[in-house]
């Protein structure tokens, strides 16, 4: 990599680029890897007056909108260890936004709820990714931003096929 690569601020954009040369790349792994990049450090700032991390606002969110209450449901869905998770789960309940209660249908299961604090931090962080999401789509047009989604739905579905990803979607 260059040398102008390695003195970009976080807070500069960063170019298309390939190599040292500075050559635009249109390898569509390396393009991904960039925006995603690029959005996980956008949501780090949004989520810092929050007191979040870009790995803890998931749990909330998912605790809050229902989608999971355990643990091991978080982990499975954040595609991480549950020992991973209970890194996280220990440093969210730490600040005060969650806590962990034992179930009453059956003692072996563990439930997450989230506290006041962390209900209101969950009711903030839509606004905080959509930012995110406006600044990376500015200048897209709503039917470019729905052929983007399909786009992405599609090359998912082409991943997660059971021959190895030899099929492909229409």
């Amino acid at each position: 990599m260059s040398e102008f690569l390695f003195s970009l601020s976080h807070d500069q954009s960063i170019p298309y680029w390939g190599d040292a040369s500075g050559t635009r790349c249109d390898n569509a792994y390396f393009l991904v890897r960039l925006v995603l990049s690029s959005l996980n450090r956008l949501v780090d700032q949004e989520m810092a007056p929050l007191g979040l991390t870009a790995g803890q606002w998931r749990p909330i969110i998912m605790v809050w909108s229902g989608r999971a209450g355990t643990a091991g449901e978080l982990a499975m869905l954040n595609n991480v260890n549950t020992g991973a998770m209970t890194r996280t789960l220990d440093r969210l309940e730490a600040k005060g936004l969650l806590r962990r209660l034992r179930s009453n249908e059956d003692r072996r299961v563990i439930k997450i709820e989230l506290t006041e604090a962390g209900s209101d931090t969950a009711k903030r962080i839509p606004a905080s990714m959509g930012r995110v999401l406006d600044q990376h789509l500015r200048g897209f047009t709503a039917d470019e931003e729905s052929l983007f989604k399909d786009f992405m739905w599609r090359m998912l579905a082409n991943g997660s096929t059971s021959s190895g990803g030899v099929d492909a979607v229409d």
